[in-house]
């Protein structure tokens, strides 16, 4: 093989390979936007969100002890009524954070968001201006104060209500594949609340989060055949994968407005407590 054949072919066989990693855009396991810090506390905080590349992050104020406060903007599966990718269904929320530090970033839990469905159809990555101008016309003034006086804005920052989690540039969608529980046992926590005849996938439960004992909490939706949606609920497992079918199971009536429900969900089911 001549010198210059060798170099087409390695060029050729760089190409194949740039293209399988590449995959398709949807099968991209990496959040490639700004701010990963807040991107995680978003991920960590708020049910169903996919946490791929088309999410936005806007940085909105900051306080003199370091918190931030941020819009963030992305798809969820919450707000699904069927399939239809054309015009898949946005998330709109402002969060705080409270700070960044060795690879992991702080947040008061259950009370450091607020949420809201984005009703503009919007089908692409919106600008950082839309997403502020939006924030005029959706949030109230009363639902700002209520945030930044939940997460002691201009205070001192309180170390005992802080959770800590990894910074991380996986995407909520792919690290849902990965099974902190088994698939057998997924299905089971899909059957305690849905009928036989419905359509159970592994692509209908998003990871929310962890404590620092390996609780899991998911969320999911049921979903017919006919790719029809139905209700929503969180679940949450033991270290061991189990669950408790009794109180481990709470369904999710309004999937705008849960932040108490998963604050008694959490406490129910010794959320962040030493196991016995």
């Amino acid at each position: 093989m001549t010198k210059r054949l060798r170099k087409i072919s390695a060029l050729l066989l760089l190409s194949l390979l740039f293209l399988m990693l590449a995959g398709c855009p949807g099968d991209d396991p990496w959040y490639k936007g700004h701010f990963v810090d807040l991107n995680s506390v978003a991920n960590n905080s708020l049910l169903g969100i996919f946490g791929v590349d088309n999410n936005n992050i806007v940085i909105i104020d900051e306080d003199s002890f370091g918190r931030k406060m941020f819009i963030y903007w992305g798809n969820t599966v919450a707000a699904y009524d069927q399939l239809n990718y054309d015009k898949p269904p946005a998330v709109y929320s402002i969060l705080i954070s409270q700070k960044t530090e060795g690879g992991r970033v702080c947040f008061y839990p259950d009370y450091n968001f607020v949420v809201y469905k984005d009703t503009r159809n919007i089908l692409s990555r919106p600008h950082d201006e839309d997403l502020l101008n939006y924030a005029k016309v959706i949030a109230s003034a009363d639902d700002i104060e209520w945030l930044k006086q939940e997460n002691d804005w201009e205070k001192p920052i309180d170390e005992s209500k802080c959770v800590s989690v990894k910074i991380s540039r996986i995407n909520r969608m792919q690290e849902s594949k990965t099974l902190l529980v088994s698939e057998k046992i997924l299905k089971n926590a899909y059957e305690q609340v849905d009928t036989p005849q419905n359509y159970f996938s592994l692509g209908l439960f998003y990871y929310l989060t962890s404590d620092q004992y390996d609780r899991h909490i998911y969320y999911f939706r049921c979903r017919k055949e006919d790719r029809t949606y139905t209700k929503s609920y969180v679940v949450m497992f033991n270290k061991d994968g189990t669950f408790d079918p009794d109180t481990g199971i709470m369904e999710i009536i309004d999937v705008w407005n849960y932040q108490d429900d998963l604050k008694a969900f959490k406490e129910l089911n010794g959320w962040n407590t030493p196991v016995v």
